[in-house]
């Protein structure tokens, strides 16, 4: 779908910018093979789409997972198995609310560490820009960011 998206269709279209993308992108709907490790799984298999994420939205609001959050300390991976466009169509409205496990057509899992190995390299996106290529590993470092939080300033005229 990032190959599908430009700056100005994100800006003029919003988030129908995603939905035409993903419509171009399902015609495609090419299939390569993965390779997917954690600590406790592993599966070799032919997928369409992949998606890994330590929250709970990528791509435009879609959920990954609906139990995802930030403070779980898992990352959340799902994929789609090569299916008919028309099949990819009705996981529309499935995509988009996270509701994943009601279908046998995408599989899910949730671990601490991802390695992710294709059979020929694939370019990997985050935040819709891409950043490098396969393989890859994907891994939670706890306590990774700071954040300094302060009191708030209080005003006598009311606003802040």
């Amino acid at each position: 779908m990032t190959r599908e998206l430009s700056s100005d269709s994100k800006k003029f279209f919003g988030v129908f910018a995603y939905l035409g993308a993903f419509l171009r992108a399902i015609k495609q709907n090419k299939s390569f093979k993965v390779h997917i490790k954690t600590d406790d799984w592993h599966v070799s298999t032919k997928v369409i789409h992949l998606a890994i994420g330590n929250g709970r939205f990528y791509g435009g609001g879609n959920i990954v997972d609906q139990r995802s959050t930030l403070l779980e300390g898992e990352l959340n991976l799902f994929f789609i198995k090569p299916q008919p466009w028309w099949q990819l169509l009705l996981l529309g409205p499935s995509l988009r609310k996270g509701a994943l496990d009601k279908t046998d057509r995408i599989v899910r899992k949730s671990s601490d560490k991802f390695s992710i190995q294709t059979s020929k390299p694939k370019q990997l996106e985050a935040d819709g820009e891409f950043k490098t290529t396969t393989p890859a590993e994907f891994e939670v470092i706890p306590n990774a960011i700071e954040a300094i939080v302060g009191d708030m300033p209080t005003s006598t005229s009311g606003t802040v």
